[in-house]
């Protein structure tokens, strides 16, 4: 079973617009408006249960739903960052040493990474040789 939109899933409002037009608590006695405000209700009791005892279960429907909203927003945020990321080396690398200095450092780290894998290696066919010299 699929949920109705939420009302800022229609209109298309950011969280910031939201946040922007979301009445803001006052308090008590501090100006006119709080009387303008109905007073904050408490929030809804949650019946205790045993400390031992195992949450209830899901609701077949609650095990069905799919947010591919959430999905789209976590891909959409993950590619502002990425694209905030190649703007900052793009700012950085601006001047020719610092683009030398960014591809030295990216060799050497290519050939350690590339040099402990050898040695993983010699240490694996090194080891099994050991191994079958002593059967």
């Amino acid at each position: 079973m699929v949920s109705p939109p939420k009302p800022w899933e229609r209109t298309g409002a950011t969280a910031a617009s939201i946040a922007s037009t979301s009445p803001t608590p006052s308090v008590a006695g501090s100006s006119s408006s709080s009387m303008n405000n109905p007073p904050a209700q408490p929030p809804p009791s949650i019946p205790d249960r045993p400390a031992h005892s195992p949450p209830p279960p899901l609701q077949p429907q609650q095990q069905q739903q799919h947010h591919p909203t959430a999905l789209l927003t976590t891909v959409s945020a993950l590619h502002t960052v990425a694209l905030h990321t190649v703007a900052t080396v793009q700012a950085t690398a601006d001047t020719r040493a610092t683009a030398v200095w960014v591809d030295t450092t990216l060799s050497v780290h290519t050939v350690w990474a590339e040099w402990v894998v050898w040695v993983a290696w010699v240490m694996e066919v090194w080891g099994t040789v050991v191994w079958v010299m002593a059967d």
